[in-house]
């Protein structure tokens, strides 16, 4: 890593290295990058660009200071599946990765921003065992009914636009449904917005807000020296 970077992120929160369109990538930072979001060496963040400019642009959005950093557990060497076994059953597979403890017992989460970006966001939802919905539609009649179909309503304000924001939580504030915003398109981010919708916590989370997250997966340190 040469100057101006003092910093880099190559691996996700829970320890799987960083991919973009099939290739590995990695985000590289100054110490001005750092002292602006005032994140350190080891701190989880949130990582955000414009999709006209591609990733390279990429810009940390959001520091979870509550979050510790962790060594990811070495997995355990498997074992060799004999020849004659049958095949594991579709429900016995390991599901998406999760971070946060919930249970959505087949809620219906509607995702409110571009459905190409966000459509990845999908095995997290199916992990927590609800269902994946997503919309960008700007008429409020076609939101009003997909609103009308949920059961949660998560807006992702960096991936959608200003008024679907706004309108989508003006129908579920009318419709009663619960909802909450999630700031950035990450898997953990999302977790972090469904979990509050789904308790009724505040819908907008601001830095150094008091709520406490029961966390199920070992989180990877997200900044590192070279």
């Amino acid at each position: 890593m040469s100057y101006p970077y003092v910093a880099y992120a190559d691996r996700s929160y829970i320890g799987n290295p960083l991919e973009y369109e099939g290739e590995p990538i990695r985000f590289e930072f100054t110490q001005s990058d750092l002292d602006y979001v005032k994140t350190q060496l080891g701190d989880v963040v949130d990582l955000a660009w414009y999709i006209s400019r591609g990733p390279k642009s990429a810009r940390i959005s959001w520091v979870h200071y509550e979050l510790k950093p962790l060594v990811l557990k070495k997995p355990a060497t498997p074992t060799p599946t004999p020849a004659k076994e049958k095949k594991v059953a579709e429900e016995d597979k390991p599901k998406h990765p999760t971070n946060i403890e919930f249970d959505l017992d087949g809620k219906r989460v509607l995702i409110i921003g571009f459905e190409d970006s966000l459509n990845g966001l999908r095995g997290i939802i199916e992990a927590h065992n609800g269902k994946y919905q997503c919309s960008e539609a700007l008429q409020s009649n076609k939101l009003r009914t997909r609103v009308q179909g949920a059961d949660l309503v998560i807006p992702v304000i960096s991936q959608a636009h200003h008024i679907n924001t706004n309108t989508a939580l003006a129908l579920a504030k009318l419709q009663g449904k619960p909802y909450a915003v999630a700031d950035g398109s990450s898997p953990l981010s999302l977790e972090r917005a469904i979990y509050r919708a789904l308790h009724h916590l505040p819908a907008y989370e601001s830095r150094g807000a008091d709520i406490e997250y029961p966390l199920t997966e070992d989180v990877e340190i997200s900044i590192t020296e070279e």
